[in-house]
């Protein structure tokens, strides 16, 4: 690893990349909510993740991978010189009047405050999980690696990246906190992402060691607890576009 750390203090240019890269998707990410040019918002924000990635060997070991946020761009292209959206489809596809959009029953509702409840529990429990000494030795514990015997900048960079995730655990937990208050079916695709990643995650725990680590429970539990939020929103709403169910 120092390997790589030696690499990228050697080419400092690869820094820039990454925080134009993050400010192109930033930028991106603003002008999506903020501009009336983007009607179906939720689509734009999934186009905006669109990136192409270049990789190379660093050495035998270490490979470096960059991404062009590709989806971004054609975003900020798009606000700058795209046609904007006509009267039809503002009112076909743009936001409804207050009051105005589909009812729903009262079990319904109630289902679906739940299921962005245990969708908010789940996203807090992964965060604390990542915050814990416990997720850093997991991950290296299969390599036979302990965090001890890491060079210092490497666990400097881990408590970074750790930061990073909660951080985006922040960002998500906040999201569904506003799709409990409006609760549309789009914020089923989020509960997909945070099901698929955290099962995986303790899928490749099991081919790997050939057991479950404890310490990996809070993650399997946050994964099945997000796929049960996923199985009461299908049920009391299984549309995907469209705004919320108001109470009928």
């Amino acid at each position: 690893m120092q390997t790589l750390f030696d690499f990228l203090n050697a080419n400092p240019w690869i820094y820039a990349v990454l925080a134009a890269g993050l400010a192109v998707w930033i930028a991106a990410l603003l002008v999506i909510f903020g501009s009336p040019k983007f009607l179906r918002k939720w689509l734009w924000v999934l186009l905006s993740l669109v990136s192409f990635t270049f990789s190379w060997q660093v050495d035998d070991n270490v490979a470096l991978s960059i991404g062009l946020p590709l989806g971004a761009l054609y975003v900020l292209w798009f606000w700058r010189f795209g046609k904007s959206p006509t009267d039809e489809e503002i009112a076909e596809r743009g936001p409804k009047p207050a009051g105005d959009g589909p009812r729903g029953k009262g079990w319904q509702i109630l289902s679906l405050r739940l299921a962005y409840l245990m969708a908010i529990t789940a996203v807090i429990t992964v965060g604390i999980w990542t915050l814990s000494d416990s997720s850093v030795d997991l991950i290296f514990a299969q390599g036979g690696i302990t965090v001890a015997d890491l060079p210092t900048d490497f666990r400097m960079m881990l408590d970074l990246v750790r930061y990073f995730t909660a951080g985006f655990m922040i960002l998500l937990c906040g999201m569904f906190v506003l799709l409990f208050l409006r609760p549309y079916g789009w914020g089923k695709i989020l509960m997909l992402f945070c099901t698929f990643s955290w099962l995986s995650f303790s899928g490749v725990q099991v081919l790997v060691t050939g057991t479950l680590d404890a310490r990996a429970l809070p993650v399997l539990i946050a994964g099945a607890g997000m796929l049960l939020a996923i199985l009461l929103h299908q049920i009391a709403d299984p549309r995907f576009t469209g705004t919320y169910l108001r109470q009928s």
